[in-house]
């Protein structure tokens, strides 16, 4: 019997053909889905600050919901409602009711009548934009029977704060009984579901604690700050969202006034320093991406690399650096505070991020992370230096502050040096598609990052947020592994 290796090599090559096309067509799609996804994060925040409200309050899980419902006039409570989505068919069917009808309201407190309303429901990635970005669309307010409460509220429904205490207790409560009976109903007790039963009854024991002290005035409150910060502690390792609602109360209910960030104008970017942000960028890409596939490249030492990127964004951006470090110097315990508190906003953004994600890799890392794990074994103090000094500065320098210099539109900005940064830490190691989703978790740390850089235009609020998240990860790799 013979064979046609010609017909079987040119089948393999077109199965291979036929892959890769898969692959390119999923990877659009993906970024396509991202890129919409990034869109309504985007669309979000302009429609809360349009209402009034802090733009990061949409991208806080739970907290933006009850937001949302003060901007529409519905009562805080509220958001129990979407338990309904538990209750097969009815409740499901009540659910979509709720909110076609939740979506009206929010239409028509934008000035917007019932067809809008139904736009948002059924299209919320158009309307949403066009609530968002249009001129025309303005907040005046939430409306009962064609009134306009904003005028007779004066501050809207949920002016007690108190409340994130109190849903926040619910949660952790609901939570807590669930998960105690889920495992009192799995059977065996294992020294394991006791533990899990030990820990869920101190979390059940925090929520009502939590729970109690929102029952005191304000004042009285303000005396337990310390017990309210180490019970939100607690609460965050486990479920987290009623963690993230008691750190929002504490700095609701500060005394202290933010201080101002220095004010930094934008400088114009002429056609040479222009084009020499572009050959950084290509240069750093072309090193770290495009090199390491010749033969060649793996003969030049690994440090030598590393010295001369660090050398050639140092020196490229050497004025701008200077400059940012001065005034940092100069304003030091105000970037601090700023770094801390956008630091705990990207790592409540980067754990809502992650949960998906991670539950679709079946609790497996990122393979980046896992070249990073390997490598910490066999060199722990040289990889502590690399992830949290030259990693930060150098990362920092090339995707926030060079990269902004091409881009007159902030938000175009950010959104492109968040994907830029979560492709390049997964593009060339990705080992499945579901592995290849936590270029999504990446693109959310870039974009936190980017946004932090945008606001303060210091790049060493960037590079400190970034020393943290490098910081506390390498600790625990250490821990660990």
């Amino acid at each position: 019997m013979s064979y046609d290796y010609n017909a079987v090599s040119d089948a393999s090559y077109g199965i291979a053909a036929l892959s890769g096309i898969m692959l390119i067509f999923v990877l659009i799609i993906m970024i396509i889905a991202f890129a919409a996804g990034i869109l309504q994060i985007v669309a979000m925040w302009k429609l809360f600050n349009k209402a009034g409200k802090p733009g990061w309050a949409s991208i806080v899980p739970v907290y933006n919901i009850i937001v949302l419902f003060e901007i529409i006039g519905y009562k805080w409570y509220y958001i129990f409602l979407f338990l309904l989505g538990c209750v097969p068919i009815v409740g499901q069917l009540a659910l979509v009711l709720f909110s076609i009808h939740y979506n009206v309201k929010l239409s028509k407190a934008f000035g917007k009548d019932i067809g809008y309303g139904i736009g948002l429901a059924f299209l919320p990635v158009v309307f949403m934009l066009i609530f968002a970005f249009s001129k025309n669309i303005n907040y005046v307010g939430p409306t009962v029977n064609g009134l306009n409460l904003r005028l007779l509220l004066n501050g809207g429904y949920m002016k007690d704060k108190r409340m994130l205490l109190r849903v926040g207790s619910i949660i952790e409560t609901i939570y807590t009984i669930v998960m105690m009976v889920y495992y009192i109903l799995k059977g065996k007790l294992t020294d394991e579901v006791i533990a899990n039963l030990f820990i869920l009854i101190i979390g059940f024991i925090v929520g009502v604690l939590l729970f109690k002290i929102s029952l005191k005035s304000i004042d009285e409150i303000k005396k337990n700050k310390v017990k309210i910060l180490f019970l939100s502690i607690w609460l965050f390792l486990d479920p987290v969202i009623p963690g993230i609602l008691g750190f929002i109360f504490l700095s609701s209910i500060s005394d202290k006034k933010r201080e101002d960030l220095p004010k930094v104008n934008d400088k114009e970017v002429n056609l040479k320093e222009f084009i020499k942000q572009v050959l950084v960028i290509a240069l750093f890409i072309i090193i770290m991406f495009v090199l390491p596939n010749f033969k060649f490249f793996s003969k030049v030492p690994t440090y030598m690399v590393y010295i001369f990127l660090l050398l050639l964004v140092f020196l490229a951006n050497y004025k701008y650096i200077k400059e940012d470090f001065n005034l940092f110097m100069q304003n030091k315990r105000v970037y601090l505070k700023f770094i801390v508190r956008r630091y705990l906003y990207m790592l409540g953004i980067m754990v809502v991020v992650a949960i998906p994600v991670v539950l679709l890799n079946k609790g497996a890392t990122s393979s980046n992370q896992q070249i990073l794990n390997g490598m910490f074994k066999k060199m722990p103090i040289g990889m502590l230096l690399l992830s949290t000094i030259y990693a930060p500065f150098t990362e920092e320098n090339i995707f926030r502050l060079s990269l902004s210099k091409l881009f007159k539109n902030k938000t175009l900005f950010i959104i492109v040096s968040g994907l830029l940064f979560g492709t390049l830490h997964m593009i060339d190691k990705f080992t499945s598609f579901y592995d290849l989703l936590y270029i999504i978790q990446y693109s959310a740390l870039g974009i936190c990052l980017a946004k932090a850089y945008s606001d303060s235009k210091n790049i060493f609020v960037s590079i400190g947020m970034h020393f943290i998240q490098n910081f506390l990860a390498a600790i625990l790799v250490l821990l660990l592994y």
